[in-house]
């Protein structure tokens, strides 16, 4: 989490009574995380890309609304396992999908295969691309 997150003493007492949990504040090496984690959880912004391109599968749930269309489409292409809105989710749901993931490995492995697809490591390329040659299709 951030170090401005509002629930910042919430979540450190929830996570000290949980046994092999850990809380991660404001960290430095979110990459090399992401990399060693079998399991994303989290919002459904930016941190896309970087879950995408490291074969992550993600359950997400979007924060704010500039992410649900996003969210939505990714669904749509299999590359998340989108709960919905924060607002509409709760601990049960994600406790749901996390036992569905234990329960369904080949679904989030269907995931990790199509988020990786997705990113080819050629974004800047890609760009120069359609600014040289006019192409205005990314995707």
């Amino acid at each position: 989490t951030g170090a401005g997150n509002r629930h910042r003493e919430e979540l450190l007492k929830t996570i000290s009574e949980m046994p092999g949990t850990n809380l991660h504040i404001q960290i430095e090496n979110m990459a090399m995380l992401m990399a060693s984690a079998d399991l994303f959880i989290g919002a459904g912004g930016s941190v896309t890309w970087e879950r995408c391109f490291l074969n992550l599968p993600g359950i997400v749930v979007t924060l704010a609304d500039n992410q649900v269309q996003a969210a939505k489409d990714q669904e749509k292409k299999g590359i998340i396992y989108y709960l919905g809105n924060s607002t509409d989710v709760y601990q049960i749901d994600i406790l749901n999908a996390i036992q569905f993931s234990i329960n369904n490995p080949q679904v989030f492995e269907t995931i990790s295969k199509k988020s990786r697809n997705l990113i080819d490591g050629e974004g800047t390329y890609k760009v120069a691309e359609i600014l040289i040659n006019g192409d205005n299709k990314l995707i």
